[in-house]
């Protein structure tokens, strides 16, 4: 044979009756993980290549392969790795998984003599195919495990502890399909030791574990289900007594292990306050701890539906900034806890940090456990409003004739040369007070009559003249 090259499953193929390699089927729930594992006992198919050398007939020689033949052997190779890498990376094939053995085992001898521009053989670059995780707002991460519904839940779940300890983690919505196992953790730190143990536990039937983790949250729709699980879960955490409701870290809460029920999605914080507006109105105190929550815009209408709260704690939050906080600056609070939010790092200055909040809550005296200094204010009830404008206080509407040609004839008397008439309308012991307000040297020269009765309290310090 004067030229060959080899692929896939050790196959070898004459120039002139070319066969390329078929990709393996999509992947189905059926784990035939061992018959695959049976072939590459038999078959050298952990290294799929191709060579584009001659095969030493010389330059002439019928082994000669066309640069036409060679894009063309490129090309297909290249379909079959965009195939492989847009697959989802949580599709469980093994089949594009090469051993960590026959991998070491031959980069040497794959790179050495590679041509340029030629794609790289299958399983020389996937451990660059596992996406790299990147915390986010929410912090939710699934876990996915194909073919773990083989294992027993107690099995997984001690195995992935025992492997990332002494880091605890807490597997939250944990559920097994026909396929696979998923569940969700909160937190990036987990997520991210999680992943590195991809394939790196074994299982009782001495494959490796295939951990598939990436940021997402568990799916949730907002149905009269949901709100009634909501309802009753509140209840036990409401007491009549302070009139005080413990909405910290609801979604971890017992009653709700099986159902997806974070405060940081607007649609079901919204949900909360409206069960709370049709059954506890008279709400004073409301604990929203350790919800993860971030954006406060959809928060506007507790004003409006839960008016009589006084008391909110949002520690152990991710409230960006001070600004979120101006959705809720229409609640009358007297004591607020931010501690462990972002915007709080934002302020070295703590006496910075109390004026922010008292511009936006100006009646809070508690904030993050501390008291505070009265807040200076006028006092004057909230209810007080500004007499309605009136066109005329006349009590008798009579006397308003009178009073209108009094007014013409003064002005008359005040614009003409002469007021000498005006003293007449004055009582000889009224009096009137002269404040002058300028502080230009040129001007002072021409109100010096006028300075010595200036009475401007600002600058007067003797008793008599002020």
């Amino acid at each position: 044979m004067s030229r060959n090259f080899r692929r896939g499953r050790g196959s070898r193929n004459q120039l002139g009756e070319r066969n390329f390699y078929e990709a393996p089927p999509a992947y189905v729930d059926h784990d035939d993980r061992g018959e695959r594992n049976n072939d590459r006992r038999g078959r050298n198919n952990t290294v799929r290549r191709v060579s584009f050398k001659p095969s030493g007939n010389g330059a002439g020689g019928r082994g000669k392969v066309s640069r036409a033949m060679q894009q063309l052997v490129r090309s297909q190779l290249n379909r079959e790795e965009d195939e492989a890498m847009r697959g989802d990376m949580f599709d469980a094939d093994l089949r594009t998984h090469i051993g960590n053995n026959n991998n070491n085992n031959n980069r040497n001898r794959t790179n050495r003599g590679r041509r340029s521009g030629s794609p790289l053989p299958r399983g020389t670059g996937n451990a660059n195919l596992r996406k790299k995780l990147v915390p986010t707002q929410n912090s939710w991460y699934e876990v996915r495990i194909p073919y773990g519904q083989k294992y027993e839940k107690e099995f997984v779940l001690r195995s992935i502890q025992q492997a990332i300890s002494p880091q605890f983690f807490i597997p939250l919505y944990y559920k097994a399909a026909e396929s696979c196992v998923t569940f969700y953790v909160e937190d990036f730190a987990t997520a991210e030791a999680i992943q590195k143990l991809d394939r790196k536990i074994e299982t009782p039937d001495g494959r490796k574990m295939i951990l598939m983790v990436r940021s997402n949250h568990p799916v949730f729709q907002v149905n009269d289900q949901l709100k009634e699980r909501m309802k009753q879960a509140m209840v036990k955490r409401y007491n009549p007594a302070t009139k005080a409701l413990n909405l910290e870290k609801f979604h971890a809460d017992p009653d709700l292990s099986d159902i997806f029920c974070a405060l940081f999605r607007p649609q079901i914080i919204l949900v909360a306050i409206d069960i709370i507006a049709e059954h506890i109105p008279e709400l004073e105190a409301l604990n929203l701890n350790d919800n993860k929550l971030y954006m406060l815009d959809h928060l506007r209408t507790m004003a409006t539906k839960i008016p009589n709260i006084k008391i909110l704690y949002m520690a152990k939050n991710r409230i960006p900034y001070i600004n979120t906080l101006d959705s809720l600056k229409a609640l009358k609070l007297v004591e607020l806890n931010l501690e462990e939010n972002p915007l709080k790092q934002r302020y070295e200055d703590q006496t910075i940090y109390v004026s922010e909040i008292r511009k936006r809550f100006p009646k809070v005296i508690k904030l993050d456990n501390i008291d505070l200094p009265p807040p200076i204010s006028f006092d004057v009830e909230d209810e007080s409003k500004f007499p309605s404008s009136k066109a005329s206080f006349l009590c008798d509407a009579s006397g308003a004739d009178l009073v209108r040609q009094f007014l013409e004839q003064y002005f008359v008397i005040f614009d003409s040369n002469n007021r000498q008439m005006l003293l007449e309308a004055y009582h000889e012991h009224a009096m009137f007070s002269l404040t002058v307000n300028t502080y230009h040297q040129n001007n002072q020269q021409k109100l010096a009559a006028y300075m010595h009765g200036n009475r401007n309290i600002k600058h007067k310090t003797d008793l008599d003249s002020r």
